[in-house]
């Protein structure tokens, strides 16, 4: 993984949690960046897992593809991993 790449990464998340009090720790792993935060709603920890592609940021989301980064689809990833732990 290209430091820009980490550094394009690392500001999409700073600007999609701005201001939600959502603490989380980064490391490189291959290819991907994974972000690690705990849940919104309880003790469990939650990975993310980004890569860049073709200059845009990507996660892996909980349909188990990558997904384009965008503020309101991390968002509801982010929503979507908290309805999980709710429920199970």
């Amino acid at each position: 993984m290209k430091n820009n790449d980490v550094k394009k990464i690392l500001e999409f998340v700073d600007k999609a949690i701005e201001g939600d009090n959502i603490k989380y720790v980064h490391k490189i792993k291959a290819d991907v960046l994974e972000i690690r935060t705990s849940s919104l709603f309880g003790s469990r920890e939650i990975i993310y897992e980004f890569k860049v592609i073709d200059e845009k940021v990507y996660f892996y989301s909980s349909n188990e593809m990558y997904e384009e980064a965008t503020e309101k689809s991390f968002f509801d990833e982010m929503m979507s991993q908290c309805q999980y732990e709710l429920t199970n």
